[in-house]
This record gives structure tokens, C-alpha cells and sequence, in this order.
């Protein structure tokens, strides 16, 4: 939404939303070609969702109050999209390497 207003860039947004698509369209993947999805978040993804809250709260409260201001969205805003991408691909080589294993268990027991 606070891209809808205009008080964030629709790139960040999309990148977020995009992270999200990846880690639900690799989760539906795995199961069906591997079995259950035993996910929990991992620390990249916590430090993530935190950055993203921090950011949410200085545009609002800038939007509003006139601060923290310009420098610290723009901070926050690059910790977003920092923390987005090394969350994704921490998810993506997790589930690789996960993957992998199930390949490999799977080859030795039929082998």
C-alpha cells in the first residue's frame, strides 16, 4: 500500500513480493517432487521481515510527523532490499541442498 500512495518505490515492493512468490512456488515444488516441507524461518528471513517493519514504520511516520526522515528510509529501504535478496537465496540453497539429500537418499536406496 505505501507504494499505492507513492511513498515507496514500486521496485523494493516487487522485489519483496517476488521473494515471497519464490519461496512459496519452491516450497509447492519441493513437496510435490520431494515430499513434506519441514520450513521454519531462518535468521536471514527474521532479520528481513524486521528491516521491512522498520521501513514501513519510518515512511508512515515520516509521511506523518516529518521524521526520522529521508536519510533513514533511505537506509532502511537499502536494508530491505539487502536482506530480501540474501533471504531468497538462503531459502533457494536451503531447499536446494535439502533437495539434494532426498536425490541422494533416494539413489542409495535403490542402488
Amino acid at each position: 500500500m505505501l507504494s499505492v500512495v507513492g511513498l515507496a518505490p514500486w521496485w523494493l515492493t516487487a522485489l519483496v513480493i517476488l521473494r515471497d512468490l519464490v519461496i512459496v512456488f519452491g516450497a509447492l515444488t519441493y513437496r510435490q517432487l520431494f515430499g513434506p516441507v519441514r520450513g521454519s524461518p531462518t535468521a536471514a528471513s527474521k532479520l528481513n521481515t524486521l528491516c521491512q517493519i522498520l521501513f514501513c514504520l519510518a515512511v508512515v511516520a515520516t509521511a506523518a510527523y516529518g521524521w526520522p526522515g529521508a536519510t533513514v528510509i533511505t537506509a532502511l529501504g537499502a536494508l530491505v532490499l539487502l536482506t530480501t535478496a540474501v533471504s531468497g537465496i538462503d531459502y533457494t540453497l536451503m531447499y536446494s541442498r535439502r533437495a539434494a539429500e532426498v536425490v541422494r537418499a533416494r539413489g542409495l536406496a535403490a542402488g
